[in-house]
């Protein structure tokens, strides 16, 4: 004799983890393609590792590698150095800022980054005479854990511009706004040529 089967009613499907869950954007931010940067727990930080930040700025926001805003942000980046975080190498392009930097932790990292972004944007807006956000989208960051991957990053700091520039640049120029700005506290860093 068969057995009977009964057809139980489906498992119910919310909660969890879904496809499209989540804030979406409601606005646009203008200079940013995709989404941007997840707004997703960042994953833990450790002192020995550097981290390449990349900041980028909004349309409305005037050529950072001009005179008086490349000396505000170099001003910027010598002012937030202190003993739980510090910028060792930067690079400034039009649009955007690459940064190598080091940090005790996640927090020192996080607070370190929301002075420099404060700092600039606050001096930017009086500088240009504009008000609102400077900068597109939250910082991008990168651990450096292996001295290959320093060594790309720093290479990659170095002759950024020159994979930007519209004009002829003699072979062996270096850019003035592409530096080392402080003594590497990581072996990481510190064993990589500057």
């Amino acid at each position: 004799m068969k057995q009977t089967s009964f057809p139980f009613p489906k498992p119910k499907t919310w909660g969890g983890k879904r496809k499209g869950a989540g804030r979406p954007r409601k606005r646009s931010h203008p200079g940013l393609v995709g989404p941007g940067v997840p707004h997703a727990r960042r994953p833990e930080h450790k002192a020995r590792h550097p981290v390449h930040l990349t900041l980028r700025v909004r349309p409305g926001v005037r050529y950072l590698r001009a005179q008086r805003q490349a000396s505000l942000i170099v001003n910027v980046i010598n002012a937030v150095q202190s003993d739980d975080f510090q910028v060792v190498d930067y690079v400034i392009l039009g649009n955007h800022l690459h940064l190598i930097a080091e940090a005790e932790d996640a927090k020192a990292l996080s607070r370190g980054m929301r002075r420099l972004e404060i700092r600039i944007a606050k001096r930017l807006n009086s500088l240009q005479n504009r008000r609102g956000p400077v900068f597109v989208d939250r910082y991008h960051a990168h651990a450096l854990e292996t001295p290959r991957e320093v060594a790309h990053a720093t290479r990659y700091l170095r002759t950024n511009y020159r994979r930007h520039a519209h004009e002829y640049l003699p072979p062996r120029w270096l850019d003035p706004l592409a530096t080392r700005v402080a003594k590497p506290r990581t072996w990481l860093l510190a064993t990589s040529p500057p």
